[in-house]
């Protein structure tokens, strides 16, 4: 059966249909640029806390019990780190890989690498993750921002307007389920806070001591607070970042052993 039109409702017709078009573009719009404009802001935390995607650098670390360890760090392509242990002398050798969401740990002595979880603790409430990721990016979307005020410890050293960034973990892998993280009108991170999946606050972690490091005012020191022993503190320090490229066999599970 064929329906004929008048030109008026067949114009009518036409213009409803402009209408809902631009009606839907708006609508669908501003949520596309939020989350463009989210995604572009964490970049640039991102490019604060890792100066390229290849580079290394010494991280000294003090348990809540005053046990230190020094590690070296060598990142690669974002996605793939390898934690070396340089101190105590008894740990000396013992190497944490991260590639991607995977990870692995040798033990000098032993025939081969052993896979683990990133939530395997390093030493007081840091864990392997903490220590070998240095983007959230790879690990976290976010999802949402609004104002925050800093709370008495950032208030020592934070300068600024503060906002919340609101992460979400995008795989099963990660080590957390959602991090609440406060920057300041910089993209400077001050604060890390991290949820479990049950929604619980495991951790909080504050960035300072803000020096400058190849050519951008980079966090020098990170405390993290254990919200599950006691709010015991872990401390880490950071020294010697270089723009460097290490050989990709070293990113191998199996070429751990060789290493020297």
């Amino acid at each position: 059966m064929f329906v004929f039109l008048s030109p008026l409702k067949t114009a009518l017709r036409r213009m409803y249909l402009s209408m809902l078009i631009c009606l839907t573009l708006l609508a669908l719009g501003p949520v596309s640029t939020q989350a463009d404009d989210l995604k572009a802001l964490l970049a640039k935390v991102d490019s604060i806390l890792a100066p390229g995607p290849d580079f290394t650098f010494d991280v000294a670390v003090v348990a809540p019990n005053g046990a230190a360890l020094g590690l070296k760090v060598r990142v690669d392509e974002r996605v793939k780190s390898l934690v070396r242990y340089v101190e105590p002398l008894k740990s000396r050798g013992r190497t944490l890989l991260f590639v991607e969401e995977n990870m692995w740990v040798y033990v000098p002595g032993t025939r081969r690498p052993l896979r683990i979880s990133p939530n395997q603790q390093v030493t007081g409430g840091v864990s392997s993750a903490d220590v070998a990721r240095t983007v959230f990016d790879i690990d976290f979307k976010p999802v949402s921002i609004s104002p925050a005020e800093p709370d008495s410890r950032m208030k020592a050293w934070a300068e600024g307007n503060f906002r919340v960034l609101r992460l979400e973990a995008r795989h099963s892998k990660t080590a957390y389920a959602r991090v609440d993280l406060t920057i300041n009108e910089n993209a400077r991170p001050y604060r890390a806070i991290f949820y479990s999946l049950s929604d619980r606050k495991l951790k909080t972690a504050y960035f300072h001591d803000y020096r400058q490091m190849l050519g951008e005012l980079r966090p020098g020191k990170l405390t993290v607070v254990d919200h599950l022993d006691g709010d015991d503190e872990t401390k880490l320090s950071y020294s010697n970042m270089v723009l460097d490229q290490t050989p990709a066999s070293w990113f191998r599970p199996s070429y751990l052993p060789r290493l020297r």
